[in-house]
């Protein structure tokens, strides 16, 4: 048999020759990779739906929370001086807490306050039960992922006022069932953003509903006026100079993850669900199980969670299957983005979003090069964002007309201003 020529070091030259067509060709990818992100080819383009969605995003978290904040605060510390007085809960201890809100029975969660989570753990005889600020005491109303908040300022957002609101007596039931539904049918859709579902129906219900849960809320008369009128103007013409610098960017992080990073995931994570779903269909007849005979557990150990699925549970319970068949870099990438990006962003701290938030945000969403897609829709995608990224803000300015004020619209418009005339006019006359 002919021997095939080695190098002096025993090397076959053919392997050389196949590592030199590798180089050569994963060259060639990256020229092109760097061709297709310096000249992306795509335009940003938004549908009717994607505005409509935009536009109730800005007046939930730009003029309906200023709104709810203004009215909540007042009712909760009527509510800390009364448990104060009544129960101390300034000065309990693990011995004499407070255990549950003795109106409605609610459990009250001491995980969200004096960091006790954090330092330790599910070690509740160590907690600090210690209830300092009107703050404190409303994050005993809320689950503990909802208690990043410092203040009744910009860090406390629309799903966390709204819960208060729907988790605590001193409410009025017609202003609890508003929030309720503002929640449920506007805010959580809006987080988990489905825009084929923001047709010009959603929409009008959108705004009808928040302009009731603004009537409901107990403001003067010019106030209720003005956050009405602010609505009208942002559902009929919402225009860019509306806006500040942060509030764009906010919407441009906002318009990457939704219509570049999700369909990207989704086209990615399919494939590897299906794979899981056949080996655990033939190993653990998971398809036809009951029971005496499901599968309590994941190997490892991860706990499966059978209410959220086939509507065994109305709402979902709070433990999540972590899959292991996803890739290291991927997970460690999903979690950035999901801590850092997706979850801020859904908090809406508008004034967080300065340049350098918005770089460094756009910068980790670039986790679609984890996601084994092919060179093409790699690039494209990429190309996609970076064209947010450079443009998005003023792209932005010429977006945010959806469609012309209808005559009901102006109507309404007309008629609240001779509303708001007419108090005016009555009001001069009482005093007169």
């Amino acid at each position: 048999m002919d021997e095939k020529p080695s190098t002096s070091g025993g090397i076959d030259h053919s392997i050389l020759q196949e590592l030199r067509d590798e180089i050569d060709v994963s060259t060639e990818r990256c020229q092109q990779v760097h061709l297709h992100a310096k000249h992306p080819e795509v335009t940003a383009k938004l549908s009717d739906n994607q505005k409509r969605w935009l536009v109730v995003g800005i007046c939930l978290h730009r003029i309906i929370s200023p709104a709810i904040r203004k009215y909540v605060v007042p009712i909760l510390i009527e509510m800390y001086k009364e448990l104060t007085c009544y129960h101390k809960i300034d000065s309990q201890s693990y011995q004499t807490h407070l255990q549950r809100y003795q109106p409605t029975g609610a459990h009250l969660n001491y995980e969200a306050v004096n960091n006790n989570r954090a330092t330790y753990g599910y070690q509740k005889a160590m907690y600090d039960y210690t209830i300092k600020s009107v703050v404190d005491l409303s994050k005993l109303f809320l689950h503990t992922h909802m208690t990043h908040y410092t203040g009744f300022d910009e860090t406390c957002d629309i799903s966390t006022l709204l819960g208060l609101i729907i988790n605590i007596d001193k409410f009025p039931t017609v202003v609890k069932s508003n929030a309720k539904y503002v929640r449920e049918d506007i805010r959580n859709p809006w987080a988990h953003c489905d825009f084929t579902e923001w047709d010009d129906v959603k929409y009008s219900d959108s705004f009808q509903q928040m302009e009731k849960v603004v009537k409901d809320l107990c403001l003067n008369f010019n106030e209720v006026n003005q956050i009405i009128q602010a609505m009208k103007k942002m559902k009929i013409n919402a225009k860019p100079a509306d806006l500040d610098d942060n509030e764009k960017r906010w919407l441009v992080v906002g318009i990457c993850l939704h219509t570049v990073i999700i369909p990207a995931l989704r086209k990615y994570v399919v494939p590897i669900l299906t794979e899981l779903y056949n080996e655990l269909t033939l190993k653990h007849k998971i398809d036809t199980q009951t029971y005496s005979t499901h599968l309590k557990q994941y190997p490892p150990h991860v706990y499966l969670n059978y209410e959220a699925v086939n509507n065994n549970k109305a709402k979902y319970g709070n433990q999540k299957a972590n899959i292991d068949k996803f890739p290291p870099v991927v997970k460690s990438d999903a979690e950035d983005v999901r801590g850092n990006i997706r979850n801020p962003w859904a908090r809406c701290k508008c004034t967080e979003w300065d340049a350098v938030k918005y770089n460094i945000s756009l910068r980790l969403i670039e986790l679609v090069k984890d996601l084994n897609l092919n060179l093409n829709e790699e690039n494209q995608l990429i190309g996609k964002m970076k064209k947010w990224e450079k443009n998005g803000e003023n792209i932005l300015s010429t977006i945010f007309k959806i469609e012309p004020a209808t005559d009901k619209d102006e109507v309404e418009m007309n008629r609240q201003q001779e509303d708001k005339n007419e108090g005016i006019c009555n009001y001069f006359k009482r005093e007169i």
